[in-house]
């Protein structure tokens, strides 16, 4: 069958579409929310980067480019920490939260790296 390489869920190119096109999605959306950050977007924002990563990771999607993840990171950190200096949250969750975020991106970032350093053939 054309197209079918290998046995599995993702040995396929029209599974691996759906993968790209899922992934591209989530990109999108993150681009376009991530520059207007708005507390109400903060949680999904994280959980699209959090799947993004997962879906790259282990299912064989793109992950996105190295500087536009970093340059997430940063937006997101600073509009969030702005947003919790006018919220009383206590500081026991903004140091869990912290560390939830730079956890979250530091795995996309890692897997983005990754992509940068595989041999080109």
């Amino acid at each position: 069958m054309m197209g079918t390489w290998a046995a599995g869920v993702y040995g396929n190119d029209s599974a691996l579409d759906w993968v790209g096109d899922l992934v591209d999605g989530i990109q999108k959306a993150v681009r376009s929310k991530i520059a207007n950050f708005d507390e109400n977007d903060g949680d999904w924002l994280l959980a699209a980067v959090d799947t993004m990563y997962i879906v790259c990771k282990n299912a064989g999607g793109t992950a996105p480019n190295l500087i536009e993840v970093l340059q997430w990171r940063k937006s997101y950190c600073l509009s969030w920490d702005m947003y919790n200096q006018e919220r009383d949250v206590g500081k026991e969750y903004i140091a869990a939260q912290c560390k939830i975020i730079d956890e979250t991106f530091a795995r996309l970032a890692a897997l983005s790296k990754s992509f940068l350093d595989q041999p080109k053939q």
